[in-house]
């Protein structure tokens, strides 16, 4: 009987367990649990691999080296799909040794042998500094680069250099990041990408909010996005919603890269109706059962889009603050004008009646402005509480109608819906909200495009 080599049996335990997680698991976990668990079991798979090839200095733990095997991408960050590419580096210093260029090959065929996308890349410590800013896809990699084996201080020493130059050229990536998704909304922003939207690049994909994350670290210094929350400016942030989007899109990702057997981010007609069965969505009076899922996606995509909207918003205010305008004729006398946005002029809205929420939008309606972000956070809190009385007020519908029917302002009248004042004022809207209309030239919900 013949014996299987090492790396057979730890590939084979790999797909094993791999097998285990995505059809046992995968229903029971959180969008965040498998894809940590997934990671968990990669990092086990490329250890062992290493270990079997006779990499036997993990942690420098031998002797010292210059070596560092680093996880990117989506592996780096703890993401890692069913169908995902498994991306890693191996940063050396100097000559990489024979020993070494034997050991790859040993750790790469099992990998590609078990059906594995992986990609792997060989530089020294200065190509890979030199390629870090040069290349933005590179340079957004390495930026959810991750240590798996071999040397912690080497990378670590890797690591302060490659921050060192990014504080020291970060002016220069902010335009990089802008092209990048404007790039990606002349790409996706379609009709047909509405109906089987992208669920990685796609408006209000994973993307927006890896975007959103390598900001908050290159401009803010936070290494966790939610670390955010220290400045004033974005006290009021939605986090907990970004990150319940996140779980429900990277659970909607994983399902369909294993229903479809392949790296599939894109949510095809041909998949829905099969998602839907999987995830057991039911068929209501209202809607079926691929259209309920379908609302579902869609409130997520929209609170992502509009999330990683009002975050880009803010966060150049603060990277590159501009003066306060300030013109008494424009504007009426509780409000100012700050870098294009109405705010209050003194005080907290939670000190004044709640017309002022539907003041402040009619000015901003009026003048082709928009709405300050504190000003939007407590607006949201204020409605979601005394929403009721306010609908009640003869005034406040006049006002209401007032904007609805009188503005240009597409900014101000999205804004009316996601301060719940469109479904306040007018109950039936509530039907709407995150609804798909598949037909030739809806590129958004039945909420958005009715509001249009």
């Amino acid at each position: 009987m013949a014996v299987k080599p090492p790396s057979r049996e730890i590939v084979d335990k790999f797909l094993a367990a791999k097998e285990v997680l995505f059809q046992d698991e995968l229903k029971l976990c959180t969008g965040i649990e498998i894809v940590q668990k997934f990671t968990s079991l990669m990092d086990g798979l490329i250890r062992s691999l290493f270990a079997a090839a006779g990499f036997d200095r993990e942690n420098g733990t031998e002797k010292p080296i210059d070596l560092a095997v680093v996880a990117l991408g989506s592996y780096g960050r703890v993401e890692l799909c069913c169908h995902s590419d498994v991306d890693f580096m191996i940063i050396h210093q100097g000559p990489l040794s024979g020993e070494m260029r034997a050991m790859i090959p040993l750790v790469l065929y099992p990998m590609w042998d078990a059906g594995l996308e992986v990609g792997h890349s060989i530089l020294t410590f200065r190509e890979c500094l030199h390629l870090s800013l040069d290349d933005f896809r590179v340079f957004t990699s390495l930026l959810d680069a991750r240590f798996v084996l071999g040397s912690q201080s080497f990378f670590k020493l890797f690591q302060e250099a490659m921050w060192a130059r990014i504080y020291r050229e970060k002016e220069k990536l902010f335009g990089k990041f802008i092209v990048s998704r404007k790039k990606r909304i002349e790409k996706y922003d379609s009709e047909n990408f509405f109906v089987e939207p992208d669920l990685k690049e796609g408006p209000g994909g994973l993307r927006d909010l890896h975007l959103m994350s390598w900001m908050a670290r290159v401009y803010f210094s936070s290494q966790q996005f939610r670390e955010m929350r220290r400045f004033s400016e974005f006290s009021y942030f939605e986090f907990d919603d970004l990150d319940e989007s996140r779980g429900f899109l990277l659970k909607i990702r994983n399902h369909l890269h294993f229903l479809t057997g392949r790296k599939e981010d894109r949510f095809l007609l041909s998949h829905q109706e099969a998602m839907s069965q999987l995830l057991n969505y039911e068929e209501d009076p209202a809607a079926s059962g691929p259209e309920n899922l379908m609302k579902d996606l869609y409130l997520h995509l929209n609170r992502v889009r509009y999330g990683y909207e009002e975050f880009h918003t803010k966060a150049i205010d603060m990277i590159d603050p501009q003066p306060i305008e300030t013109d008494p004729e424009k504007v009426s006398s509780e409000f100012r004008i700050m870098k294009g946005n109405i705010v209050l002029k003194d005080g907290f809205l939670s000190e004044r009646s709640p017309m002022v929420i539907l003041r402040g939008l009619h000015e901003a309606s009026q003048r082709g402005l928009f709405i300050g972000s504190g000003f939007i956070w407590e607006a949201k809190k204020i409605v979601s509480k005394e929403g009721e009385s306010l609908a009640r007020l003869p005034e406040a519908r006049k006002l209401f109608l007032e904007i609805i029917l009188r503005t240009e302002n597409a900014r101000v009248l999205r804004l009316l819906l996601e301060l719940g004042l469109v479904t306040l004022f007018i109950p039936e809207f509530k039907k709407l909200r995150n609804l798909a209309q598949f037909g030739f030239y809806h590129v958004m919900t039945v909420d958005l495009h009715s509001l249009r």
